[in-house]
């Protein structure tokens, strides 16, 4: 490299050649992207969403409405035609033998309960698309709200099988509560498509063998009870022995009682206390995805917070005011 220096001795101007060498850096990157994941986003505290007030007002809540309909289950008050007979002799479900004001008491409770929470959860999902939109929602605080609508979606179908008497004579309530349901499981279903996977497709084609054995696992069993069934009806029939009748019998006996035993009621709380389980695991499971300061943060009680908790109280006051008769 050449370059031009002045000599104040001889007051005159040299030229001098000034070795430099440019070294160019290469770097190997992988055929991948995963270099460019290695951040970490920020995420900010958003206690309405998953502040401790809110996401106590709907775990309470829904393990309250659970409670109700146990205690109704064994002592009585649920309405008429819900408790079977495989509900009465295998589970120890009680009639429907108290009086009409607690059965009334119980439904009107379930009945308050059940709107609140239908409404919350179309609030949440409205508000968690808002700041979606707004590029001011995380991931951990998206997920929060799939599992706040989950849980009042799971409180309300397990109020739906209390209130079908109640819902029934009155068709503007039944079809506004089909419109909110409707509205909660669309948001609902098109919020669970980004949580689906956060893999990348790959670029390789693999075998779809699940495919295959869908396709053709299935069509040879479908041919081989197709030809079975056309060989049993075109033989003579032989009913007279006592064999095939016992076999006949017992497989109706069995078929009548696990048909029984899917519609009992117990049943239906119990998948419903799983559901409501499952949800509840999950939305405290994914307070690990964030810091303690972020945590800490959201506990705070403030207004957002101590509004839900209270509202827990309203139904409160319709037991007591049914409770004393007016």
């Amino acid at each position: 490299m050449t370059s031009l220096h002045w000599n104040a001795t001889s007051r005159a101007t040299e030229l001098r050649y000034v070795s430099q060498v440019i070294v160019e850096a290469v770097y190997a990157f992988a055929n991948d992207c995963t270099q460019y994941f290695t951040c970490h986003a920020i995420v900010y505290p958003n206690p309405n969403i998953s502040g401790r007030g809110v996401l106590t007002a709907f775990v309470v809540s829904a393990y309250l409405v659970l409670a109700l309909i146990i205690w109704a289950y064994w002592y009585g008050t649920l309405p008429e035609g819900l408790v079977r007979k495989v509900d009465r002799r295998l589970f120890f479900a009680r009639k429907q033998q108290l009086n009409d004001k607690w059965t009334r008491m119980l439904v009107e409770l379930v009945l308050t309960f059940s709107d609140q929470q239908l409404l919350t959860g179309l609030a949440i999902l409205v508000a968690g698309y808002v700041q979606a939109l707004g590029a001011n929602l995380s991931i951990y605080h998206w997920n929060t709200v799939i599992y706040l609508a989950w849980l009042s979606s799971t409180v309300h179908l397990m109020s739906l099988s209390v209130l079908r008497d109640r819902l029934g004579t009155n068709k503007i309530l039944r079809f506004i509560r089909l419109f909110v349901m409707i509205s909660i499981l669309g948001l609902l279903l098109a919020a669970l498509v980004p949580t689906i996977t956060n893999g990348w497709p790959s670029s390789t084609a693999t075998f779809r063998w699940w495919d295959w054995v869908r396709f053709w696992g299935r069509a040879r069993v479908e041919c081989f009870l197709e030809e079975t069934a056309k060989r049993i009806l075109q033989e003579r029939p032989r009913w007279h022995t006592k064999a095939p009748y016992k076999t006949v019998v017992s497989t109706y006996v069995a078929f009548v009682a696990l048909m029984e035993l899917l519609e009992s009621f117990m049943l239906t709380m119990l998948l419903l206390a799983f559901t409501l389980a499952w949800g509840t695991y999950q939305l405290f499971h994914s307070e690990n995805q964030v810091g303690e300061e972020i945590r800490s943060a959201e506990r705070e009680m403030g207004f957002g917070q101590l509004l839900p908790i209270l509202l827990l109280s309203q139904p409160m006051f319709v037991a007591v005011q049914i409770y004393l008769g007016k």
